[in-house]
Protein backbone atom coordinates (compact mmCIF):
# COMPACT_ATOMS: atom_id res chain seq x y z
CA UNK A 1 0.00 0.00 0.00
CA UNK A 2 1.13 3.42 -0.69
CA UNK A 3 2.29 6.21 1.51
CA UNK A 4 0.12 8.66 1.78
CA UNK A 5 0.88 12.22 3.92
CA UNK A 6 -2.19 12.66 5.90
CA UNK A 7 -3.79 16.19 6.52
CA UNK A 8 -2.35 18.09 9.12
CA UNK A 9 -5.24 20.48 9.57
CA UNK A 10 -6.21 22.57 12.38
CA UNK A 11 -9.61 23.39 13.42
CA UNK A 12 -9.30 26.98 12.23
CA UNK A 13 -8.71 24.60 8.69
CA UNK A 14 -11.60 23.91 8.42
CA UNK A 15 -15.33 24.26 6.82
CA UNK A 16 -18.76 23.54 6.55
CA UNK A 17 -19.85 21.32 4.06
CA UNK A 18 -16.15 20.50 3.29
CA UNK A 19 -16.06 17.14 2.09
CA UNK A 20 -13.74 13.62 1.62
CA UNK A 21 -14.66 11.07 -0.62
CA UNK A 22 -13.00 7.81 -1.00
CA UNK A 23 -13.57 4.66 -3.18
CA UNK A 24 -12.82 0.84 -1.96
CA UNK A 25 -13.35 -2.24 -3.80
CA UNK A 26 -14.64 -5.22 -1.52
CA UNK A 27 -12.63 -8.04 -1.72
CA UNK A 28 -12.64 -11.78 -0.71
CA UNK A 29 -9.17 -11.07 0.96
CA UNK A 30 -10.78 -8.21 2.69
CA UNK A 31 -13.28 -10.09 4.26
CA UNK A 32 -10.52 -13.15 5.64
CA UNK A 33 -8.31 -10.72 6.65
CA UNK A 34 -11.50 -9.25 8.90
CA UNK A 35 -11.93 -12.72 10.00
CA UNK A 36 -8.74 -13.52 10.85
CA UNK A 37 -8.58 -10.20 13.16
CA UNK A 38 -12.15 -10.86 15.01
CA UNK A 39 -12.89 -14.12 15.21
CA UNK A 40 -16.29 -13.54 13.75
CA UNK A 41 -17.71 -16.40 10.95
CA UNK A 42 -20.66 -15.74 11.62
CA UNK A 43 -22.75 -18.02 8.84
CA UNK A 44 -24.18 -15.07 7.14
CA UNK A 45 -20.35 -13.85 6.08
CA UNK A 46 -18.74 -17.66 5.19
CA UNK A 47 -21.86 -19.93 4.18
CA UNK A 48 -23.91 -18.94 1.23
CA UNK A 49 -26.61 -21.49 1.54
CA UNK A 50 -26.82 -20.01 5.14
CA UNK A 51 -27.21 -16.24 3.57
CA UNK A 52 -29.89 -16.84 1.32
CA UNK A 53 -31.61 -18.99 4.01
CA UNK A 54 -31.63 -15.13 5.74
CA UNK A 55 -32.56 -13.50 1.92
CA UNK A 56 -29.93 -12.43 0.77
CA UNK A 57 -27.80 -12.95 -2.97
CA UNK A 58 -25.32 -14.49 -1.34
CA UNK A 59 -22.80 -13.86 1.32
CA UNK A 60 -22.42 -10.61 2.79
CA UNK A 61 -19.61 -8.60 4.13
CA UNK A 62 -19.73 -7.96 7.86
CA UNK A 63 -20.88 -4.54 9.29
CA UNK A 64 -17.94 -3.49 10.69
CA UNK A 65 -16.10 -4.45 8.04
CA UNK A 66 -17.70 -2.00 5.36
CA UNK A 67 -17.89 0.71 8.36
CA UNK A 68 -13.95 0.45 8.62
CA UNK A 69 -13.77 2.44 5.22
CA UNK A 70 -14.35 5.61 7.68
CA UNK A 71 -11.45 4.89 9.55
CA UNK A 72 -8.85 6.19 7.11
CA UNK A 73 -10.87 9.38 5.85
CA UNK A 74 -11.38 10.55 9.67
CA UNK A 75 -7.90 10.00 11.11
CA UNK A 76 -5.62 10.98 8.21
CA UNK A 77 -7.92 13.22 5.82
CA UNK A 78 -11.06 14.75 7.44
CA UNK A 79 -10.59 16.05 10.08
CA UNK A 80 -7.18 14.60 9.71
CA UNK A 81 -4.36 13.81 11.69
CA UNK A 82 -4.65 15.78 14.40
CA UNK A 83 -8.02 14.55 15.67
CA UNK A 84 -9.41 11.71 18.02
CA UNK A 85 -12.76 9.66 17.22
CA UNK A 86 -15.01 10.71 20.10
CA UNK A 87 -18.15 9.29 18.89
CA UNK A 88 -19.49 7.25 15.78
CA UNK A 89 -23.15 6.22 14.67
CA UNK A 90 -23.51 4.15 11.62
CA UNK A 91 -27.14 3.07 10.26
CA UNK A 92 -26.61 -0.06 8.12
CA UNK A 93 -29.07 0.07 5.34
CA UNK A 94 -28.31 -2.25 2.90
CA UNK A 95 -25.86 -5.20 2.53
CA UNK A 96 -22.60 -4.97 1.09
CA UNK A 97 -20.94 -8.46 -0.81
CA UNK A 98 -17.77 -8.79 -2.29
CA UNK A 99 -16.63 -7.09 -5.37
CA UNK A 100 -19.13 -3.77 -4.51
CA UNK A 101 -17.46 -0.90 -5.00
CA UNK A 102 -18.00 1.66 -1.66
CA UNK A 103 -17.83 5.39 -2.80
CA UNK A 104 -17.65 6.77 1.07
CA UNK A 105 -18.05 10.36 1.98
CA UNK A 106 -17.18 12.11 5.36
CA UNK A 107 -18.51 15.88 5.43
CA UNK A 108 -18.28 18.59 7.95
CA UNK A 109 -21.69 19.00 9.64
CA UNK A 110 -20.70 21.97 12.39
CA UNK A 111 -17.62 23.10 13.52
CA UNK A 112 -17.15 23.57 17.46
CA UNK A 113 -14.23 25.60 18.59
CA UNK A 114 -14.89 26.22 22.21
CA UNK A 115 -14.53 22.08 22.74
CA UNK A 116 -12.32 21.79 19.76
CA UNK A 117 -15.05 19.75 17.95
CA UNK A 118 -15.74 18.45 14.12
CA UNK A 119 -19.84 16.88 13.52
CA UNK A 120 -19.65 14.89 10.45
CA UNK A 121 -21.81 12.89 8.43
CA UNK A 122 -20.82 9.73 6.66
CA UNK A 123 -22.58 8.31 3.88
CA UNK A 124 -21.52 5.14 1.94
CA UNK A 125 -22.96 3.95 -1.46
CA UNK A 126 -22.25 1.04 -3.91
CA UNK A 127 -21.73 1.12 -7.60
CA UNK A 128 -25.19 1.03 -8.09
CA UNK A 129 -25.88 3.98 -6.17
CA UNK A 130 -27.37 2.64 -3.24
CA UNK A 131 -27.01 4.11 0.18
CA UNK A 132 -25.76 1.30 2.02
CA UNK A 133 -24.75 2.86 5.39
CA UNK A 134 -25.38 6.26 7.03
CA UNK A 135 -24.61 7.51 10.22
CA UNK A 136 -22.45 10.69 12.13
CA UNK A 137 -18.96 11.26 13.98
CA UNK A 138 -17.59 13.56 16.07
CA UNK A 139 -13.91 13.90 16.15
CA UNK A 140 -12.01 16.24 18.88
CA UNK A 141 -8.33 18.45 18.39
CA UNK A 142 -5.76 17.28 20.58
CA UNK A 143 -3.65 19.32 19.44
Amino acid sequence: MQVIKPNNYTIEDLKVDQKWQEKIKMTEEMVNSFIKLTGDCALSHVDNAHAVKMGFERCILHGFLVNSGYSRILGMFLPGCNTVIHKVQIDMIAPVLVGDIITYEVKIDKISPAVKAVHLKLSAVNQKGVLVNKGSAVCVFRL
